[in-house]
């Protein structure tokens, strides 16, 4: 069953497997999640943490937000509205795409990801990213950061939970910021 925690310790074995000492890391949506689980596990390898449009439990979303997911999370609506989606996913997976949506749903609508404790246990230090018109709320990323030591927080205006495709060269300009600062 597809969960953030999977997906974190996929990552922790390839960071030994390829014999990391350190490294920075970039999470976007649920690669956000699994990125604040990663460096919470993982002290000792995730130096700093960029995180865009993280949640951490259900009523993060906002009420907009919410509805939207539960649209992409029900495969009648994906298979009416989202074909081009199907066609990419089948084209890298031999994986039937409404297991996927059915996981990734579960996923996304359980009560609580992972406890908010754990957000105060992650060392690296690390820039919280949201869009001004995020499907999470502003008042969750505030949450996120204030838990999170040593770590700063970023609003792009003008922006939804796509910060990465809305702003490119703003967000790595971030980024590059964020990683050559001390």
């Amino acid at each position: 069953m597809l969960s953030y925690q999977l997906l974190a310790d996929y990552n922790s074995k390839l960071i030994t497997q390829l014999k990391l000492d350190s490294i920075y890391v970039i999470g976007y949506s649920d690669g956000a999640n699994t990125a604040l689980i990663l460096a919470k596990n993982r002290p000792e390898k995730v130096k700093k943490l960029i995180i865009s449009g993280a949640n951490y439990k259900l009523n993060g979303f906002t009420n907009e937000g919410l509805e939207e997911c539960k649209k992409v999370a029900d495969t009648t609506y994906v298979k009416k509205n989202l074909k081009r989606w199907i066609k990419h996913y089948q084209s890298l997976s031999d994986k039937k795409w409404q297991r996927y949506i059915s996981e990734i749903g579960q996923m996304w609508f359980k009560e609580e990801y992972f406890p908010k404790i754990d957000l105060t246990k992650i060392k690296a230090k690390t820039l919280v990213i949201y869009g001004d018109r995020d499907i999470y709320s502003l008042e969750h990323g505030i949450e996120i950061k204030n838990n999170i030591p040593k770590s700063q927080f970023c609003v792009i205006p003008n922006c939804s939970h796509e910060v990465f495709m809305e702003k490119p060269e703003l967000f790595c300009d971030l980024a590059k910021t964020f990683f050559s600062g001390n």
